[in-house]
């Protein structure tokens, strides 16, 4: 085998190894984005059944508070509570509704990061596709070289036997 010959071959070899281990690393990655988006859905679900609680229990507490009141005369101070009871909950339902818009956030971030690591993975492949055609290109022209040489070999023997045998019938 010739050295050029040798060396093509080694680093196709080299090249499909790296690009083996690219893949591995992007399969990789797209698992843990796969992951964190799963995760982050899951936040996202538990978010909005805190928030649609938060809502529907202040709201009752709102109407129990108001109800409570009905038919009673009441003083500014005691409007007074009742609205700052009223704020505190609205605080509440939009403190939930801040966490579910985060969640929300976190869920398109996570979606996005995925998003890019499959089209990683599709160009890794598509890399390692062409690497391997590369090495099977190389091992065939190998093939191909090292037949030629041999065919080569056999021809020039040949010739030299013709012509011993051919010196040796003149002489």
């Amino acid at each position: 085998m010739a050295d050029p010959d040798r060396l093509k071959l080694r680093q196709a070899a080299l090249l499909v190894r790296l690009q083996t281990l690219r893949e591995e690393q992007a399969t990789r990655d797209l698992a843990v984005a796969r992951a964190q988006t799963a995760q982050a859905r899951q936040q996202m679900a538990e978010a909005t059944a805190a928030y649609e609680h938060e809502s529907t229990a202040q709201t009752d507490a709102r109407h129990q508070r108001w109800l409570g009141r009905v038919g009673q005369e009441l003083s500014g101070r005691t409007v007074k509570a009742l609205h700052v009871e009223d704020e505190a909950g609205l605080a509440s339902i939009q403190q939930h509704s801040l966490s579910q818009k985060k969640a929300r956030q976190r869920v398109r971030q996570t979606e996005a990061a995925s998003k890019k690591a499959e089209v990683a993975m599709v160009f890794v492949r598509n890399s390692a596709t062409r690497r391997k055609r590369l090495m099977l290109k190389i091992q065939q022209d190998y093939k191909r070289a090292e037949w030629l040489r041999e065919e080569t070999a056999r021809d020039q023997h040949s010739q030299l036997l013709f012509a011993q045998r051919l010196a040796e019938k003149q002489a």
